[in-house]
């Protein structure tokens, strides 16, 4: 489904990927993991396009991704989440879901400004969209709740289910479970389990928390100064010395 072939990306003289390659099947989970510094957000801004790669290509289902512009990218069928939660707190939970649709719409922002007919018929599939994803996630129930009243982990699911409105292939996860309680943590991995057997989904997920990943990952990619050192099946990653020395090791 995805391939990274050779990625090197650099900033002001300094290589933060050397030749990093990988590839992602339909339907698999993959954790990326690594110390700070590894180069992993890098990796998942290349491929969601807010980096520009020094060298190499970037491959969803054989087409390069690299022609494409940052905002075309969600129509290929990539969604992705940040470190830090990037939600509207003064909206409702649906009117933050429903955004997450909105891309499909040819409507401009003057129609949905004036409610035109077209504009309101638009609104209306979207929210449909929207609630159809809240339920997935497990928060339709909060629906009509501004986002400033909810907890840190409800407030992560709300994210979660915006990226489903866009209804991708591909979910790109940046430490998910960062903030989350222990149990909340384990919920998150049964429901991305439930969403892949739902939705089809494919994911890449960094993630510190090392029982988060060997729990949701098919496979698992090790990153340490920008360059691959490991990758296989989690129980064989999580004894390859060379991660238990530059990750393991380093107190993660």
């Amino acid at each position: 489904m995805l391939e990274l072939i050779e990625i090197t990306a650099r900033f002001d003289g300094v290589t933060a990927l050397s030749e990093v390659s990988f590839s992602l099947g339909e339907g698999e989970f993959l954790g990326l993991i690594g110390p700070n510094g590894a180069g992993k957000t890098t990796t998942l801004n290349a491929i969601s396009r807010l980096y520009e790669p020094a060298s190499g290509d970037i491959r969803l289902g054989g087409e390069s991704l690299l022609h494409r512009a940052p905002h075309e990218v969600i129509r290929a069928g990539i969604v992705r989440t940040f470190q830090n939660l990037a939600l509207c707190p003064r909206l409702s939970v649906e009117d933050n879901v429903m955004l997450g649709g909105l891309w499909r719409s040819d409507c401009g922002a003057l129609s949905y400004w004036f409610g035109t007919p077209r504009s309101r018929a638009a609104a209306r599939q979207f929210r449909a969209i929207a609630r159809d994803a809240m339920a997935a996630i497990g928060i339709g129930h909060l629906a009509h709740s501004p986002v400033a009243s909810l907890s840190y982990g409800a407030r992560r699911r709300v994210e979660l289910a915006r990226c489903l409105c866009a209804q991708p292939r591909l979910m790109l996860l940046d430490e998910p479970a960062s903030g989350l309680t222990d149990d909340e943590a384990s919920d998150l991995v049964e429901l991305l389990k439930g969403l892949r057997n739902s939705h089809g989904l494919s994911l890449i997920v960094i993630e510190h928390h090392l029982d988060v990943v060997m729990a949701l990952s098919d496979r698992v990619v090790v990153l340490d100064g920008g360059k691959v050192i490991a990758q296989g099946p989690p129980d064989e990653v999580s004894r390859d010395p060379h991660v238990v020395e530059a990750y393991l090791g380093a107190g993660a």
